[in-house]
């Protein structure tokens, strides 16, 4: 939303239901990109998952191996 859009708004329908408007459209714009944020973290959260079970995986193969 731009300054002009702004000014717009508030000429035409007051200062408070433009602030509420404007407070909306920004609420949403953050909730969809702490939700993004929230499944980028859980794929990762996965992946670090993989390679720490992999890492571990390997060690203990390494573990028996040295004890054959």
């Amino acid at each position: 939303m731009d300054f002009e859009n702004i000014i717009t708004l508030i000429s035409n329908l007051g200062f408070p239901i433009a602030c509420c408007v404007v407070l909306f459209i920004q609420n949403n714009k953050l909730t969809n990109t702490l939700n993004e944020i929230s499944r980028t973290m859980g794929i990762m959260s996965e992946r670090l998952d993989d390679i720490e079970a992999k890492m571990n995986k390997r060690r203990s193969d390494n573990g028996s191996e040295k004890k054959k």
